[in-house]
């Protein structure tokens, strides 16, 4: 199973996805959702999957990072570790601190 950083959302005004997700808040708190995480990251997954499922016939979040939705698209971006042997790196990234995983 993958997981959501919920770091940095940017939505159109009334997204359904941010609704639906607002709508798993209480659901939450209330210890309703199973494989719950922290609060962001859990309902945003819940709501995601609530408008895949009702709105995206067919479509399989956990196989593909393109979405075609109607006459939206979701497009999931996947988190990897760069790795400095190969890619240019500044010292900064070379030995951070914090590895952002």
């Amino acid at each position: 199973t993958k997981h959501l950083l919920n770091a940095f959302i940017a939505a159109t005004p009334c997204s359904e996805v941010m609704l639906q997700a607002i709508m798993h808040i209480p659901k939450w708190y209330n210890k309703e959702l199973p494989g719950a995480w922290f609060l962001g990251v859990t309902t945003l997954a819940y709501g995601l999957r609530a408008v895949v499922d009702k709105q995206c016939k067919g479509q399989d979040l956990d196989s593909q990072l393109d979405i075609a939705c109607g006459s939206d698209g979701i497009r999931l971006y996947e988190e990897r570790e760069l790795n400095c042997q190969v890619d240019a790196c500044p010292p900064k990234r070379k030995n951070p601190a914090f590895s952002g995983v």
